[in-house]
C-alpha cells in the first residue's frame, strides 16, 4: 500500500512539474516536444519509479490495485498530450486528427523505448529516440 501511495505521489509530482514547464511555452509544437522529452527524462532520472512501474507491468499484473497503478501514469500522459494536440487543432497548427489515438501511440513509443533500454538492455540513445518520435508525430499531424 505504501509503495502504491508513493507511486501516485511521484506520478502526480512528475506530471505537475511537466505541466508547469509546458504551460510557459507558446508554440503548441514546442509544447508537444517539451511534454514528451520532459516526461521521458523524468522517468529515466527517477529510476526507482520506473522499476516499480515495470515490476507491476511484468510481475504483479494480477494483484489488486495494479491496474489502477499502471493506468494512472497512462491516463495522465494521454490526457495531457491529447489536450496539447487538441489545442493545436483548434489553433490551426495541426490538422484534424484523433488526438487521443496520437497520444496513446506516443505513450507506447516512449515507454517502449525506455523499457528496451532499461529492461532489455538495448543500446538506445533516448534523446535521439524522443527526437525521432516527436518528429514523426509532428509530421503526421501537421496541417
Amino acid at each position: 500500500m505504501i509503495i502504491s501511495e508513493l507511486f501516485y505521489q511521484e506520478i502526480a509530482q512528475l506530471l505537475s512539474d511537466v505541466d508547469q514547464s509546458v504551460s510557459k511555452i507558446k508554440d503548441v509544437r514546442e509544447q508537444m516536444r517539451a511534454f514528451i522529452v520532459q516526461l521521458s527524462r523524468g522517468i529515466v532520472e527517477n529510476n526507482d519509479f520506473f522499476k516499480v512501474y515495470v515490476a507491476r507491468l511484468t510481475d504483479e499484473a494480477e494483484k489488486p490495485g495494479t491496474t489502477k497503478m499502471i493506468t494512472t501514469f497512462f491516463d495522465g500522459y494521454v490526457g495531457r498530450l491529447k489536450a496539447i494536440i487538441e489545442q493545436g487543432i483548434a489553433s490551426g497548427a495541426f490538422r484534424k486528427v484523433d488526438a487521443e489515438s496520437i497520444a496513446r501511440a506516443s505513450f507506447s513509443l516512449m515507454v517502449g523505448s525506455i523499457f528496451m533500454k532499461h529492461v532489455m538492455k538495448v543500446d538506445l540513445d533516448l534523446d535521439y529516440q524522443n527526437k525521432t518520435q516527436i518528429d514523426l508525430l509532428l509530421e503526421a499531424i501537421k496541417k
